[in-house]
C-alpha cells in the first residue's frame, strides 16, 4: 500500500548511524523537551559535531496510545563521529540500519498525531508490515523551538518487517 494522497508513505533503506543521545526526562511537562533540545546542541557544538547534513532525531519506545506520559521513553539524537566520546547525560550508540515506512508531515501535533496514527494503524496493517525491531525516529528538518515548539517539520521513520 503506498498510501494516500493526504499521507503518501515510502519505503526506504535506512543506514547504520552512531549517534549522541539524550534521555528527555517528561518530555510532555512544560519546557523539558525545548531544554532538551538546547542541551543536545550545546553538547554537540561543544564537539564540533553539528552538521548540516546532521539532522536531529527524536527516539521513541513506547506507544503514545498505551504508555502513560510519565512512562514514555523519548530521545533526542544526532548522528556523530567515529572519536566522540559518551559523556555525562549523553550516551552514544549505533541506531541499526533497517527498512522503514517514512511519512513525511509538516506542522503541529494536530497534524503529526494522525500522521502516526495513519502510518500504524492503517499503513502498515494495509500492507501486510508489521513493525520492525528498533525505536520509531522523527527526523527533524526544522528547529520547532523558533515556533514556540508548535511547527515541525519532520519524517515520521517507523521501522517494518514484512514480506512486500
Amino acid at each position: 500500500v503506498p498510501g494516500n494522497a493526504k499521507w503518501p508513505v515510502r519505503i526506504e533503506k535506512l543506514p547504520a548511524r552512531r549517534i549522541a543521545v539524550l534521555l528527555v526526562r517528561e518530555a510532555h511537562i512544560g519546557d523539558n523537551l525545548r531544554r532538551s533540545f538546547d542541551a543536545l546542541e550545546n553538547w554537540l557544538d561543544a564537539r564540533l559535531q553539528r552538521k548540516a547534513e546532521r539532522l536531529l532525531m527524536g527516539l521513541c519506545y513506547d506507544s503514545n496510545y498505551e504508555t502513560a506520559p510519565e512512562n514514555y521513553r523519548y530521545e533526542l539524537a544526532c548522528e556523530v563521529d567515529d572519536q566522540v566520546a559518551a559523556e555525562g547525560d549523553i550516551v552514544i550508540r549505533t541506531l541499526p540500519a533497517t527498512r522503514a515506512a517514512v511519512l513525511t508531515c509538516r506542522g503541529g501535533p494536530e497534524t503529526f498525531v494522525p500522521a502516526w496514527d495513519y502510518l500504524s494503524r492503517v499503513f502498515l496493517p494495509a500492507g501486510s508490515w508489521i513493525p520492525g525491531s528498533g525505536p520509531t525516529v522523527e527526523r527533524y528538518y526544522n528547529d520547532p523551538r523558533e515556533h514556540q515548539m508548535a511547527y515541525w517539520d519532520m519524517d515520521c521513520i517507523q521501522p517494518v518487517q514484512g514480506n512486500n
